[in-house]
Order: C-alpha cells, then structure tokens, then sequence
C-alpha cells in the first residue's frame, strides 16, 4: 500500500481533494477495472482519453485519481 502524499511526491502533483493520508491498495489505468480503495490513473493514448470516464471511476468508489488536465462538470 501507499499514500496519497507519496503519489503527490512522485508526480509533483497538487491534491485538489482530500488528504495525502489516503491509502490506496493498487494501481489501475483501466477504468472498467476500477474497484473501491483504487488509484486511476487517466492516462491519455491515441484512441481513448481516460479522462472521459472520470464520472464513472467516481461511481466505481475509486479512492483517488491522477488527472493532467481540468475535468468540466465536477
């Protein structure tokens, strides 16, 4: 396990929300394997953006998501 401060270290990233206290049990860039306590990583390719599915990895109870651009809606 690690936490959400260790990720915010590693990709010199900024917590929008939440605590760096949170403990995430995986790793996961597919959102359609998404389970609760997971980390998402929204990682951009040719053919699919995975920020297109930020609501559904929300529904899905991940504990924390890595995004590299703005989410309209949330």
């Amino acid at each position: 396990m690690f936490t959400g401060q260790q990720v915010i270290d590693a990709t010199k990233g900024i917590l929008i929300s939440g605590n760096g206290k949170t403990r995430f049990r995986r790793v996961v860039t597919n959102s359609k394997l998404v389970k609760r306590g997971d980390l998402f990583f929204a990682i951009v390719g040719k053919k699919h953006d995975a920020h297109d599915f930020i609501k559904q990895i929300i529904a899905a109870q991940a504990a924390g998501i890595v995004i590299s651009r703005p989410i309209s809606g949330l």
